[in-house]
């Protein structure tokens, strides 16, 4: 109930505030996580599997390449 009241008092114009807003966040933390991901995928496979699959997830962990590093 005192969600409610909290939505109807924003009004229209503060609920789409609040979802832009929310919206915006979800992009921002997108854009931090993929390289992240996308770098420690890289990490994980093995030089030929790089050059064929450059976007995708490894098909097999390999730790091999940090006890070369």
């Amino acid at each position: 109930a005192a969600h409610r009241r909290s939505v109807c008092r924003l009004g229209a114009r503060g609920v789409l505030e609040l979802v832009g807003i929310y919206a915006a966040l979800v992009l921002v933390l997108l854009e931090t996580i993929y390289p992240l991901l996308w770098v420690l995928f890289g990490s994980l496979k093995t030089k030929q599997e790089m050059l064929s699959n450059i976007w995708g997830p490894p098909s097999s962990l390999v730790f091999q390449n940090y006890v070369d590093a």
